[in-house]
């Protein structure tokens, strides 16, 4: 629609009523989720799909069987991954395989659907020589942003609810890492979405967990550390010599990441919010998660904080079994889903009861 009013501006002048009659249509909405057809063997549980419509890049989707009958009203748990061009599936001796989320889908039960979304620009199955990173991913990948993500992203929930004969009793989001303020934006933009989690997040936006770093403590180079924070800035900002990949990332991850308020994105959205991350983690200050439980809860927002002692950035605990401190808060955040109370040592929100 957008391009038909550009293309049919000259128009204007001789049909004013007309196009005054098109300029207050509501955008044309158009999207299709299209099984895809690959010469890889089944996929586990999930069916490959492709993801199109207006607004947003198209992206592939794995998807569990739907709910149907009498379990039409089931919930729905959607996972969104983290940086890099690397596919939630990859061929591994010439099997389809899901990456870690699949203990998500497991932990959730047969009786929830789950979905996992890969960005746009990210290729079936395709894995970077160094995952997590944009260096080697696609022009199109490479061009996307947070909000172009989101929109898709919401796009698909909506899509889905609406397939139901019964809404879910439930729509879960969670996302990780680079994930969660994407999965946050779109709750923002879902009117499906009930409840987002983020893992290992963040806080309100990555300037603010990057001043948050290089300002702490009281060392001599601290200075020299905010500076570089501030080159980085210019560097984003100033599109005429920005590079398309910097530190690692697309320049278009970088604008949004260091633009985007998380804090609104989640005072827009109807969803109940999940925060959690380690108290170790390298990558993200846990520091900036505590402000950004602590402005969602004096905004009255629902909000449940979790901060796992020694965790590092994939919630890691220990050399046993460095995974289960992850799954047991999983289990948490699926239990918060459905209703039940949050519990546990290192929920700090909601404060226990006297």
């Amino acid at each position: 629609m957008r391009q038909y009013r550009w293309a049919r501006a000259s128009l204007c002048a001789t049909w004013l009523s007309a196009c005054l009659v098109l300029l207050h249509m509501p955008p044309a909405r158009a999207s299709d989720l299209v099984e895809t057809t690959t010469q890889a063997p089944k996929l586990h549980s999930y069916r490959a799909y492709s993801f199109s419509g207006s607004g947003f890049p198209s992206f592939n989707v794995f998807r569990t069987a739907p709910i149907a009958g009498a379990a039409a009203s089931a919930g729905m748990v959607v996972y969104v991954p983290g940086s890099g061009c690397g596919s939630n599936f990859e061929i591994r001796h010439g099997k389809a395989e899901p990456g870690w989320f699949d203990r998500i889908r497991q932990l959730a039960g047969p009786g929830t659907e789950f979905v996992a979304a890969d960005r746009p620009g990210v290729k079936l199955f395709a894995q970077p020589i160094e995952p997590g990173r944009g260096d080697d991913c696609s022009p199109e990948f490479n061009e996307v942003g947070f909000d172009e993500v989101a929109r898709g992203l919401a796009a698909l929930v909506d899509d889905l609810v609406r397939q139901r004969s019964v809404p879910p009793s439930f729509v879960l989001l969670i996302g990780s890492s680079d994930g969660a303020p994407v999965a946050a934006l779109a709750a923002s933009r879902s009117a499906s979405v009930t409840h987002v989690a983020m893992l290992s997040g963040g806080g309100d936006n990555q300037l603010e967990e990057l001043l948050l770093s290089a300002s702490t403590g009281k060392s001599s180079d601290s200075n020299e550390r905010l500076r570089s924070v501030f080159r980085l800035l210019d560097t984003v900002t100033n599109p005429s010599s920005a590079p398309k990949v910097l530190w690692g990332q697309p320049i278009a991850r970088w604008r949004s990441a260091l633009s985007v308020s998380i804090t609104q994105a989640l005072l827009d959205a109807k969803a109940a919010v999940y925060v959690v991350g380690g108290t170790d983690d390298e990558s993200v200050p846990i520091a900036s998660m505590d402000l950004l439980a602590a402005r969602l809860l004096r905004a009255k927002k629902s909000v449940v904080l979790e901060r796992i002692p020694h965790a590092d950035h994939a919630l890691s605990v220990g050399s046993d079994r460095p995974s289960l401190r992850l799954e047991m808060t999983l289990a948490s955040i699926l239990r918060w889903a459905k209703g039940e109370r949050v519990e546990g040592v290192d929920i700090v929100l909601p404060l226990p009861q006297q």
